[in-house]
């Protein structure tokens, strides 16, 4: 038997943090106050098939998934503050980000043993468009000269070894590429 899972989804969400880890180090005499402040919308579709099937004491479950998710950032803003005010912007923009991705993973169980092999393909394409007005030196300098947009694809294997020595002991080994991206 076959399953089919699908997802649609959206969010809208607002995000204002100060924060300070260096104090002084950057900007002797003001401070390393910060101001990261975001209004995103995100929405976005996954889907996967997944089958299960059993031959004597071994089970297979594969999996084969895709989606897509699209991030809009209206402003995208990382201000220098001092005491909760405004001093200059860091970074001042409208960001859009897209990520597609596909994917395919097998478990295999069998006796004592579970191995597990996947791989997934992400594509990303970013657009960044700047909104620092040209006085704002710091802000105005980074973007100058610099494509508004970027891409780049990568592909993720995994390989997972698992063997249960008693109910309460499993020994594994578990290998695999992947990234984190803000």
């Amino acid at each position: 038997n076959f399953l089919w899972d699908n997802q649609l989804y959206y969010s809208h969400y607002y995000f204002n943090l100060i924060t300070n880890f260096t104090f002084f180090y950057y900007f002797l005499t003001t401070g390393d106050e910060f101001r990261q402040h975001e209004i995103r919308d995100l929405e976005g579709y996954t889907t996967k098939i997944s089958k299960t099937s059993v031959t004597g004491n071994t089970t297979y479950t594969s999996v084969a998934g895709a989606g897509v998710r699209v991030d809009q950032i209206s402003p995208s803003e990382l201000d220098h503050t001092m005491n909760g005010n405004f001093l200059s912007y860091l970074q001042f923009g409208n960001t859009k980000e897209l990520n597609t991705f596909a994917y395919f993973d097998e478990t295999i169980e069998t006796g004592k043993f579970l191995l597990n092999a996947g791989a997934r393909l992400d594509y990303f394409h970013f657009y960044y468009f700047n909104l620092a007005p040209a006085s704002d030196t710091f802000a105005s300098k980074v973007f100058r000269g610099q494509s508004p947009t970027a891409q780049k694809a990568i592909v993720s294997p995994k390989f997972n070894v698992q063997y249960t020595l008693n109910p309460k002991i499993q020994l594994f080994f578990k290998s695999g590429k992947g990234f984190h991206s803000n």
